[in-house]
């Protein structure tokens, strides 16, 4: 299962809509034939680099381990590790604002909601690998049924353990 990071998806893609953005402007402003030709090829190359590299998480359960990746130029790089350390699923529920703006910055709305991070936490719940962060709670739920069968490990509240002072 990859779970890819939307943030960063999210700037590729606008930085790939600037990048073709400029090609018409740069093709009014070069004369010159090959050069036209060279700087759409060169457009179109850092396009493909930008909207090549993404990242994120992948769970393997049947070898029971996960990756943080990064992935460029459709090499993936990202270190295994044992999903043991994790034995517990827990879920967040969370208050946070959305702000949406009108044309040319006229209006803005401010929405609060609610939302639930969805994480694999140690016995202790101070270490924890996000998974999700969803407002919707049917997608929650059939994430946690998915993780539960895969992994066989249950769903926790959220109670961490700290160790005293003395």
């Amino acid at each position: 299962m990859l779970i890819k990071d939307k943030e960063s998806y999210r700037l590729s893609i606008l930085s790939a809509i600037v990048v073709l953005l400029t090609i018409p402007f740069l093709l009014a402003v070069v004369e010159i034939v090959f050069f036209k030709i060279m700087i759409v090829l060169s457009v179109a190359a850092i396009g493909y680099v930008i909207l090549s590299k993404s990242s994120g998480l992948e769970l393997d359960f049947s070898m029971k381990r996960y990756r943080k990746y990064n992935k460029f130029l459709r090499k993936t790089k990202g270190e295994w590790r044992d999903l043991s350390k994790f034995p517990n699923i827990v879920v967040l529920s969370k208050t946070g604002s959305k702000t949406a703006s009108g044309t040319l910055m006229t209006s803005s709305l401010k929405v609060l909601q609610g939302f639930y991070e969805l994480y694999l936490m140690d016995e202790n719940h101070l270490k924890r690998l996000f998974i999700l962060s969803t407002d919707d709670f049917n997608v929650l739920q059939r994430k946690i049924t998915t993780l539960k069968l895969k992994l066989n490990i249950p769903e926790v509240p959220y109670n961490p353990i700290t160790k005293g002072k003395g």
